[in-house]
């Protein structure tokens, strides 16, 4: 197999507002696409990230709705 194979890995601060990140990475996505990447990998919790002084939250949802399967598709 010869020829070139362009990864982009998306490194993003997400935070607890779900929406702003993922518009934000959205945009990350869209610049590393049209930078000709042929396969673009997101941290496992690039969508939503809550901070609490105990635990984090990662904004599970199911995957029949979750914001970001949907706004990706």
């Amino acid at each position: 197999m010869s020829g070139t194979f362009k990864v982009a890995c998306i490194q993003n601060c997400a935070s607890g507002d779900m929406e702003a990140t993922l518009r934000r990475s959205r945009e990350q996505v869209i610049r590393a696409r049209d930078a000709g990447a042929d396969l673009i990998a997101l941290p496992e919790f690039f969508a939503c990230l809550t901070v609490s002084k105990d635990r984090l939250e990662t904004g599970a949802q199911p995957e029949s709705n979750h914001p970001a399967l949907v706004c990706y598709q």
